[in-house]
């Protein structure tokens, strides 16, 4: 006849392996999740920003929420009325109104080389 085996050692073995094996994973996860995730993202890697100024309407027409028509009548305006001193001034354009400037504001700048350069012609 077999011996009695002890029901509280067995367990007790084997809930130490469980929580050893959670141990493990847990540290492997960390470990994982820190060598594919960077430590910061930068929230715009890589974003490139179209200088209202200098801007064809072929490189304006890019931009979110403007066509070609009004990629075209940016260029007539940036002509007709000289450059632009900010992002807001895109207002004067007809078809612009606040929401769209806001929706470019990330993705359209006015450099100040390019409004001294213009206001030099």
């Amino acid at each position: 006849m077999p011996a009695p085996i002890d029901a509280t050692a067995t367990t007790i073995a084997r809930s130490t392996r469980v929580i050893a094996c959670l141990a493990i994973l847990a540290v492997a996860s960390l470990g994982l999740a820190r060598s594919v995730l960077p430590a910061s993202a930068p929230a715009a890697v890589g974003t490139i920003r179209v200088d209202l100024n200098a801007a064809s309407a072929a490189e304006l027409d890019l931009l979110p929420h403007i066509g070609p028509a009004l990629a075209a009548r940016i260029v007539e305006d940036r002509a007709a009325n000289g450059p632009y001193s900010s992002v807001d001034d895109l207002q004067r354009v007809s078809g612009i109104g606040p929401k769209t400037v806001e929706r470019l504001r990330p993705v359209a700048e006015v450099s100040a080389k390019s409004v001294s350069w213009n206001a030099e012609e």
